[in-house]
């Protein structure tokens, strides 16, 4: 009895061994690039809190909460809409594929 808002669709990218938190963020970076250069439009969400204008004054900073920070340098949105059909996904998730296999 529910139907999906078709908001947001987040992938992770998984860590390689040793992979520190800038080195998946270069690496998210570059997927997100390759997406783009396919015609892909993906998105970043959600920025950190503590990261956040309002909270540069807070004492919060880098590193005071490790697992949001690795969690936002792993993630993207991929493209997802209501009227998004088959064909559309499968163009996405092939992209995807590619991109992550190259990198």
């Amino acid at each position: 009895g529910v139907q999906s808002s078709y908001h947001l669709y987040v992938v992770r990218l998984v860590p390689r061994v040793g992979e520190d938190t800038e080195a998946l963020r270069e690496r998210r970076k570059q997927v997100f690039l390759a997406l783009r250069e396919a015609g892909i439009y993906p998105q970043v969400h959600y920025i950190p809190v503590h990261h956040q204008p309002d909270f540069r004054n807070s004492g919060l900073v880098r590193g005071h909460f490790e697992g949001a920070e690795a969690y936002y340098a792993s993630c993207l949105s991929l493209p997802m809409f209501p009227a998004m059909g088959d064909g559309d996904v499968e163009r996405v998730v092939g992209a995807l594929a590619r991109v992550v296999e190259g990198s």
